[in-house]
């Protein structure tokens, strides 16, 4: 019997991970996820008992990665705006780097929240708890933080999602200088 490999697994999780941001959870077939993955279908079975569990590992791993990747990023700044920026860098890089991972969550999150979904509940929970934090240090004045915490997650997904590329290098910053600011001012905050 071969042994288990992490490339292994983890490239059928990324072929999963594109067939799931296209088609419906019902749709795709254990045969469509094996081509994808280019392992034959019993393989699959090696390392994950069904469809669902594969489909959970999926989402789970997607948010213990983010998570880990944002609150590393995070560490390393020293005031509360450096530090949203760099966990809203983080994610965007996550995302950039796995854009089918985009596209899958936007799609359960419409389509199906159920507790496949909960890693990733609890990390997009966590996440925005961190931003409203970070948004009441009274260094940055913002009057509702919770409201602006959200904004500001909904707009650079917006932004990912269907924004002209190739955009700017620094659109994070941007979009943070945005709200911090107004739209109405240049970079300094000044009109």
């Amino acid at each position: 019997m071969r042994t288990l490999t992490q490339d292994t697994r983890q490239r059928i999780l990324d072929a999963a991970g594109r067939l799931f941001a296209v088609q419906r959870f019902h749709e795709v077939r254990m045969d469509d996820l094996a081509a994808e993955a280019e392992v034959a279908k019993g393989t699959l079975y090696r390392y994950f008992r069904d469809k669902e569990e594969l489909y959970r590992d999926l989402i789970a791993g997607a948010a213990t990665q983010i998570l880990r990747e944002v609150e590393e990023r995070s560490a390393q700044a020293d005031t509360a705006r450096a530090k949203i920026v760099a966990m809203l860098e983080a994610s965007w890089a996550f995302f950039e780097a796995q854009p089918y991972l985009s596209d899958l969550l936007q799609r359960v999150e419409a389509l199906n929240p159920s507790d496949a979904m909960a890693a990733w509940n609890e990390v997009r929970k966590h996440f925005a708890e961190r931003i409203e934090t970070l948004l009441a240090d009274p260094s940055l004045a913002v009057a509702e933080p919770g409201y602006g915490a959200l904004m500001l997650l909904g707009s650079l997904r917006q932004l990912h999602r269907f924004g002209n590329r190739p955009l700017p290098a620094d659109i994070v910053e941007r979009a943070v200088s945005a709200y911090l600011f107004g739209a109405a001012t240049n970079r300094s905050g000044s009109v």
